[in-house]
């Protein structure tokens, strides 16, 4: 089973990795404009400086850019998204959805939902602007990213930062520390790491249900960073509360050119979803804290990659499935067992695999 869950955990760094804390190919590389013009209860955000607050209650909101690019996508069937209301999870649902050609996500992810489920949401017949009105709770704060595509780095993201309260001046920041990488890997300097911070009552909501929305774990995330080639971070404008910290690099080997992801959380267990109110971050009267060390461990041997590809054709179809179903319920070593269909590694061709399997179907492989 520990192969099987360290396979589900690198699925939910996958995801929020690749909404902007990971894959740069350099830093400090010119952001192109899209955004033109963020307008929320009245006040035209700027990016990333401390905006003066937003009115909380029911607010509109318009976003422009400078390109018509906007447009809206009925769903065939209407779609239910998990929802966090401040005490639990709740369920909203959607019939629609909008496309500014720009992938946007807010931490918390709250505002990003409320936007879609506008009663109002509409785009101005040029395509240029998405306008609606979404009901903003009182001493709320959100970071909100537009970037080019989601594995863009946060620094080649337009970033806003705003509230319905003073925005804290509050830094959460350190360092992270590698600890022994497998024979002929090192740290990779041309990928930037990321971290995110993640509030630890939130996560308690929300760790029952990650077996099922394996990247549920974003609705618990309050600010994302890059960090740079030192691997050290800052997390900005951060409210006061109980905090735990993920963290993530890659490591190389130069001369095969396989790569592993490395990374290491603090104040929470992904595995088991308990939580350290020991290692917790504790942000206090808008103080910050400073100085943090998270440990990176790696695995001694790097993870083989499997695909779904139970064939080899270079896609993932129907041919595969049926290879797949062939070996589901076996073991190692058992009649029928199909190593290449032990997706998680974990000897067992079980429901966990499925889910990989389902992740990848339909899909080119290479």
């Amino acid at each position: 089973m520990k192969s099987a869950m360290s396979t589900y955990i690198r699925r939910i760094l996958v995801v929020a990795l690749t909404t902007g804390v990971m894959e740069s190919t350099g830093w400090g590389q010119e952001i192109e404009t899209a955004v033109t013009s963020f307008v929320i209860g009245g006040v035209t955000l700027q990016e990333d400086v401390k905006n003066p607050p937003v009115p909380s209650g029911m607010q509109r909101f318009e976003i422009t850019m400078n390109r018509p690019v906007v447009t809206f996508n009925e769903l065939r069937e209407p779609e239910t998204l998990p929802y966090f209301d401040g005490d639990s999870i709740t369920q909203v649902t959607i019939t629609k959805y909008f496309d500014i050609d720009r992938d946007v996500i807010s931490y918390p992810i709250d505002l990003l939902l409320d936007i879609t489920i506008a009663q109002d949401l509409a785009i101005s017949p040029d395509s240029l602007t998405l306008t609606g009105t979404i009901s903003l709770p009182e001493g709320a704060t959100y970071q909100v990213l537009f970037g080019e595509s989601d594995i863009d780095p946060i620094d080649e993201q337009q970033q806003y930062f705003f509230g319905t309260a003073e925005l804290p001046n509050a830094v959460v920041s350190g360092v992270g520390i590698v600890e022994t990488l497998p024979d002929g890997f090192t740290v990779s300097g041309d990928r930037s790491a990321g971290a995110a911070l993640i509030d630890s009552e939130r996560f308690r909501h929300i760790f029952p249900l990650l077996e099922e929305f394996d990247d549920f774990i974003l609705w618990s995330f309050v600010r994302i960073t890059d960090s740079n080639e030192q691997m050290t971070f800052d997390l900005k404008h951060v409210p006061d509360g109980s905090y735990a910290i993920l963290m993530a690099h890659r490591a190389v080997n130069e001369q095969t050119g396989q790569e592993i992801q490395i990374f290491g959380y603090k104040g929470v267990n992904l595995l088991t979803g308990e939580i350290d109110p020991t290692e917790l971050v504790q942000v206090v009267d808008g103080k910050s804290v400073t100085d943090l060390q998270i440990m990176l461990p790696a695995e001694r041997e790097p993870e083989i990659v499997r695909n779904g590809d139970l064939d080899g054709d270079g896609d993932v179809d129907f041919s595969d499935f049926l290879l797949f179903v062939s070996a589901f319920g076996t073991t190692e070593g058992g009649i029928g067992y199909n190593p290449e269909a032990d997706l998680d590694g974990d000897g067992t061709i079980e429901f966990p695999d499925f889910l990989i399997f389902a992740s990848a179907f339909g899909k080119l492989v290479g």
